[in-house]
């Protein structure tokens, strides 16, 4: 199974406090349930990670499909 995600990023000198600004601000528009009801709506599920969450997760899929390509064996033409 192949998974969509959505996420926000932005520039590693952006201030912490900005970050956790944009952060807070989404988070709260995808748990509120108006919002979090059309998602799943769309067949999707709505997570809400904090930036720590985030980048556990991106560390975690970089390693999973750089697996998946080293054994596939697979190259840059």
């Amino acid at each position: 199974m192949v998974t969509v995600t959505y996420s926000l990023h932005a520039p590693a000198a952006t201030p912490r406090d900005i970050v956790s600004k944009l952060s807070d601000a989404a988070v709260k528009a995808v748990r509120a349930p108006d919002t979090r009801q059309r998602i799943l709506d769309l067949g999707a599920e709505p997570v809400g990670y904090t930036p720590a969450e985030s980048d556990k997760w991106l560390l975690e899929e970089v390693a999973m499909w750089a697996a998946v390509v080293k054994a596939a064996g697979a190259t840059v033409d």
